[in-house]
């Protein structure tokens, strides 16, 4: 498969490391069917992705070396930094309910 273009290095190590196929364990929410792992492959209809096992600002995502970073498909990256995102904007409404 092809990476991308820039930082293939680090993305092809991520990639070798997890088997070609995405490493996601239940983190997005979902049982999967094979012992509980993803095992989604790369593929032209299902590019993975190198990110952080969670999702991390991007100044920080940018720093990561591949020890910390795992193969996500596009499925479970959506779901976990659907997630995430849902789970800052709920911390920061109860954190601004004392104020009213």
């Amino acid at each position: 498969m092809r990476g991308p273009l820039a930082g293939a290095e680090l993305f092809n190590a991520v990639m070798t490391a997890a088997g070609w196929a995405c490493q996601c364990q239940g983190e997005c929410g979902s049982t999967h069917r094979k012992g509980g792992i993803c095992r989604i492959p790369d593929t032209d209809r299902a590019r993975l992705l190198a990110a952080p096992e969670r999702p991390l600002p991007d100044r920080e995502a940018v720093t990561a070396d591949a020890d910390a970073l795992r193969a996500w498909c596009p499925n479970c990256w959506h779901r976990i930094t659907t997630a995430a995102d849902h789970a800052r904007q709920d911390a920061a409404a109860q954190a601004q309910d004392p104020l009213f």
